[in-house]
């Protein structure tokens, strides 16, 4: 479900599909971009602007992600680490 503005065009508020075993959010420095990973290999990249997933990444780490984050100047640059002890 999306909740709407008064003037029933812009979205308050979306809804996103579940993310297994969540552990981590970060979002970016403009506020335009969410990172979110679980207990798992997998890390997915959503748009806060309209509501969209814009990719979901497979298997970046051989254990799974620990912990995500972007960069804090930077909108388009961000790190995960895993328990596989790589970043």
């Amino acid at each position: 479900d999306i909740i709407y503005l008064q003037d029933g065009k812009n979205p308050l508020v979306y809804e996103y599909p579940p993310f297994q075993r969540l552990t981590s959010v970060n979002v970016d420095c403009t506020d335009d971009l969410f990172l979110t990973s679980g207990y798992s290999r997998n890390v997915s990249l959503y748009d806060l602007r309209n509501g969209t997933i814009v990719t979901s990444l497979r298997d970046v780490h051989t254990e799974h992600v620990n912990v995500l984050k972007f960069s804090n100047t930077s909108p388009h640059l961000f790190a995960t680490s895993s328990f596989d002890k790589t970043i």
